[in-house]
């Protein structure tokens, strides 16, 4: 079992016990947090949905402010991991680093996911120094022409960024923050894989998720693995021998089709940077705000208490149709529910 400090290791116990007990009331605190910086980007990913239903939100964007941030610190000590991250680029935030060093003195594990593009030597020097566990980077592909598609940067800049943060965690005699590659399944990238772990290695990262593709337009399902499975997995596989053979961990999309619990309403809040409470990452339900009431309050508010009491009444499908967290099939990831806060049931009204 994976945890942080005491607090956090006895937290999830607790935590694991009322699920187990099917509890709507809970005694512990969120096992998982997740802390938007802004929504702010620096990239223009042909996945991302900033130029279809995030558009108003994209419009009126700003930064997490320090007594926003103040207001969920009573979370921090009993959660097991912090993602100081959301839809948006973290590293844009001009008090990332100070921030990131406050959620860690709280003895948490913070990572986040970033594009790489604003990691100057200076951030990365302020990241290690604040000890930030794991950067989770958004790499594109193994070539500068499909990198540029996927994720409208260029390439070299994000890998040389990668070579200063070895440097700069050589040079403080650092071990962390561990950094993974975050690959979005598309097809477009499959036939790179190989060369992807040679780069990967290089740069002394650690491992490679590819999260499913979630087309946020119709022209983007042929570039979904899902649409030819067999040929995919025989991408995944030589990328698998690669990545053993150079000590990568590799963990490709599972192209199964499969339903799987989801507690996600019992153990996660995410906080968006002006202080609106999501009850997860995915944006369904909209449980209020800590400008007017506490994280505490919120986590055990009638709107959440509600939906775990549907969850356990009705079941997951009820309550979250077509949602890939618990639903593993090619129709949840090719025709996902909107993500976008914009669309979120609101339950404190």
């Amino acid at each position: 079992m994976f945890y942080a400090s005491p607090k956090s290791f006895l937290n999830k116990l607790v935590n694991r016990a009322e699920i187990r007990l099917q509890r709507t009331r809970l005694a512990s605190w969120p096992v998982h947090l997740t802390i938007e910086p802004t929504t702010a980007c620096n990239s223009n990913c042909v996945m991302c949905n900033r130029n279809a239903s995030r558009k108003e939100e994209v419009a009126s964007t700003g930064f997490l402010s320090w007594e926003t941030l103040g207001r969920v610190k009573p979370a921090f000590a009993w959660a097991e991991r912090v993602c100081f991250s959301g839809f948006g680029e973290p590293l844009l935030h001009p008090s990332y680093s100070e921030m990131a060093r406050f959620i860690k003195s709280f003895g948490t594990h913070v990572y986040l996911f970033t594009n790489g593009v604003a990691l100057t030597a200076e951030k990365a020097r302020a990241l290690i120094d604040a000890q930030v566990d794991l950067i989770c980077v958004s790499f594109g592909a193994a070539r500068a022409d499909t990198y540029r598609y996927i994720r409208g940067v260029e390439m070299n800049l994000v890998v040389e960024n990668l070579k200063g943060l070895a440097e700069a965690k050589k040079q403080a005699g650092k071990t962390k923050p561990e950094v993974h590659f975050n690959v979005v399944a598309m097809n477009s990238v499959l036939p790179e894989l190989v060369e992807m772990v040679r780069i990967a290695s290089r740069l002394g990262v650690k491992q490679i998720m590819m999260p499913h593709l979630c087309p946020q337009k119709p022209e983007l399902e042929s570039e979904s693995p899902w649409v030819a499975p067999r040929a995919a997995e025989k991408y995944f596989e030589e990328a698998r021998r690669e990545a053993e053979a150079l000590g990568v961990v590799f963990s490709p999309p599972d192209l199964n089709q499969f339903t799987r619990p989801c507690h996600e309403f019992f153990m996660s809040l995410f906080v968006t940077w002006d202080g609106r409470v999501l009850s997860c990452p995915l944006e369904r339900f909209q449980l209020g705000g800590v400008d007017t009431a506490s994280v505490r309050q919120l986590w055990n508010g009638r709107g959440i208490r509600g939906l775990r009491g549907r969850v356990v009444r009705e079941g997951i499908q009820t309550v979250c149709p077509n949602c890939f967290c618990w639903d593993h099939r090619a129709e949840a990831f090719l025709h996902p529910h909107e993500n976008s806060r914009v669309f979120a049931t609101r339950l404190d009204r």
